[in-house]
């Protein structure tokens, strides 16, 4: 049996660490598939290790998924011991986890990293901000290693109840007010100054910097929930961070809908309609929510859905400001989104919604199936109609509504009083629709006799379908 030599045994040893190395780079995640320039990834929901904590639930450190933070001592990490200050809440946004912040001095997570830039550079935050004080705090702060400030995304700064980019002695570009769950992005145009700073607040852009200084080269600290340098312990930010991303580079408004869609999907976040029309997958391609094909229906815009390249597996949702009584999933609803045994079929499968932005309240008894095969006919329906589009297939999903204050009544119905319709193709009416396709007198009451919540599962919605509820005559 011949041996090989030692050049040929290197040369095999060699071609498997390449393997392997191109394996964890095929197999590598990013917001939206973004992932050039990417400098730091907190995700409250990044699987096992990604958040440490105690036995308690306090948090001890937040681990980055992006890869350019390797030493365990650099990871962001909590000022002093791990409190109740700083907590792991598995289940705080749209099923999702998230950081929750007391908001107490000194109560952030600091670590190291590199986030200098030569020209520009992007910061993401999806945040709930609770301050309430004079005081301001920060989704994410950097320096040199102290004053004077590097990039940063603060909060309450000024106005309250603002987002704004962050500069020595005064902030950049800043946002309307909202405490509501927001996703939050930054741009810095020059590495030395705010001026011509962007902010996005869920997709609407503002454009109103004051030029101050900052400093883009050699920034290796940084800080979570806080921004204390130069001593201000008391900036600390209250409220709940779900994810942080930082990029050394501005990235491109194709990349910026790409990330800004993955995480309106994961958090149930609605983007602005007009600022931001369509929601992309990862491959920048496919538009899995398009305004044109769902004219009118673009109101508190939610979905579900897989994509791999951004390590989404989205399997049930919401309106994270309570803006919708409609909340579904794919296979069941469960207490949160990893516990939900539900599976898509395949990559890049999505189920989106919108609504025409009736109010939830309203009623007509016009426009009702005519045959609805129902032992009674119908008496009114919603004047809330919603639609989906549906790319790869999704099926058998659960439709649950709290119909507190529909139909003009806070008390429960029989379900058999209910039904789910459905204007199948979107004839522009429901009065053709019938049992079996477009009429499920199937609800189930969720929560006991008293709730006013109703689930319908195992529907399959299709692109261009319409549905909302009905009500029989008794």
């Amino acid at each position: 049996m011949k041996k090989n030599s030692p050049t040929a045994f290197l040369r095999i040893i060699c071609s498997g660490v390449l393997m392997l190395v191109s394996m964890c780079v095929f197999a590598q995640k990013s917001p939206g598939g973004v992932s050039s320039g990417m400098k730091l990834w907190l995700r409250a929901d990044g699987g096992q290790g990604s958040v440490s904590t105690t036995a308690a639930g306090y948090v001890s450190s937040w681990i980055d998924q992006s890869g350019s933070i390797t030493v365990t001592a650099n990871q962001a990490t909590s000022v002093g011991v791990a409190s109740s200050d700083i907590i792991l809440n598995t289940t705080g946004l749209n099923y999702n986890p998230v950081l929750t912040f007391s908001g107490a001095s000194t109560k952030e997570l600091q670590g190291v990293g590199n986030f200098s830039f030569s020209v520009s550079n992007t910061i993401i935050g999806v945040a709930r901000n609770a301050i309430t004080g004079v005081e301001f705090g920060a989704v994410f702060a950097s320096t040199q290693g102290g004053f004077p400030a590097g990039p940063g995304l603060n909060v309450g700064c000024p106005p309250s109840n603002s987002y704004s980019l962050d500069g020595n002695g005064c902030p950049g570009s800043s946002t309307s007010k909202t405490s509501f769950p927001s996703i939050v992005t930054g741009m810095y145009t020059s590495n030395s100054s705010t001026s011509g700073s962007l902010i996005y607040l869920n997709g609407v852009q503002f454009n109103n910097a004051t030029s101050c200084v900052i400093v883009g080269t050699s920034v290796t600290s940084f800080e979570i929930g806080g921004r204390t340098l130069g001593g201000s312990n008391t900036r600390i930010f209250q409220g709940d961070l779900a994810e942080v991303i930082y990029y050394n580079r501005g990235i491109s408004s194709g990349e910026l809908i790409r990330t800004q869609s993955y995480l309106a999907i994961k958090y149930g976040i609605h983007l602005d309609p007009t600022a931001m029309p369509n929601y992309l997958a990862s491959d920048g391609t496919t538009i899995v929510w398009g305004a044109l094909s769902n004219t009118s229906y673009t109101n508190t815009v939610m979905g579900i859905g897989r994509d791999d390249n951004s390590g989404l597996n989205q399997k049930q949702t919401t309106s994270a400001t309570g803006a919708d009584i409609l909340t579904f999933g794919i296979g069941s609803i469960t207490t949160s989104n990893a516990s939900n045994t539900g599976n898509f079929g395949t990559d890049k499968s999505f189920l989106m919604v919108g609504n025409n932005g009736a109010l939830t309240g309203s009623i007509t008894t016009s426009d009702l199936p005519l045959n609805p095969g129902t032992a009674t006919p119908m008496r009114m329906r919603l004047a809330r109609v919603w639609q989906p589009q549906n790319t790869g297939g999704v099926s058998s999903t659960v439709l649950r509504f709290n119909l507190a204050g529909a139909f003009s009544s806070t008390v429960p119905y029989a379900t058999t009083d209910l039904c789910l319709l459905i204007d199948r193709g979107n004839t522009g009416g429901f009065t053709s629709s019938i049992s079996g396709t477009g009429v499920y007198q199937t609800a189930t009451q969720i929560g006991g006799s008293t709730s006013t919540v109703y689930q319908f599962s195992g529907i399959t919605l299709n692109s261009g379908d319409r549905f909302t509820i009905g009500l029989v005559k008794k």
